[in-house]
């Protein structure tokens, strides 16, 4: 029997204050994410995150005058470490841009992946797998994005993250 649970995790991302300028977001999860890990690991042997989504919101003010900042995100499904410029991100296949204008928003799901322990490197495999509840912190890849900043105005844009947990093998 699986037992199902969904959490909503927000946060804003501050658009950068300098024309042409980064603000770098990588989003990958684990069970540890969970605000109710412990619970969960005392209650099912396994765990497994089927999806999650990550919806961008503008948080620019309508009649603003402001260059809107530009939203480029990708998926990737083996790493989350910073890229560090726009052009890297586009090489992905799967990048996508969007001008952060007020009231915009735009979203991006992924059916994450793992890097399971190969012999002795977490660097060569990947799969979407349950996990043993004992291993809360293996990270689920990914969404990648980079905000790039149009003006000498910062704003905000919101980000709900929507992540789908699922259990089995009651203990």
């Amino acid at each position: 029997m699986l037992a199902w649970d969904v959490v909503k995790i927000s946060s804003i991302i501050t658009t950068p204050n300098t024309n042409l300028g980064i603000t770098e977001t990588n989003f990958s999860f684990s069970l540890a994410s969970h605000p109710s890990a412990s619970n969960w690991v005392g209650l099912y042997d396994q765990w497994f995150i089927p999806q999650f989504t990550v919806e961008f919101q503008s948080l620019m003010p309508p009649g603003s005058s402001t260059q809107p900042a530009v939203l480029y995100t990708a998926l990737d499904f083996d790493n989350g470490t910073n890229l560090g410029s726009v052009s890297l991100l586009e090489d992905f296949a799967t990048c996508a841009s969007k001008a952060m204008f007020p009231q915009s928003a735009t979203q991006r799901s992924v059916r994450p992946c793992t890097k399971p322990l190969i012999g002795s490197t977490t660097t060569v495999g990947l799969s979407r797998q349950w996990l043993d509840s004992s291993q809360s912190s293996t990270q689920n890849f990914g969404i990648r994005s980079i905000v790039v900043g149009n003006s000498t105005a910062a704003y905000g844009i919101n980000v709900v993250v929507t992540i789908w947990f699922a259990f089995r093998n009651q203990i």
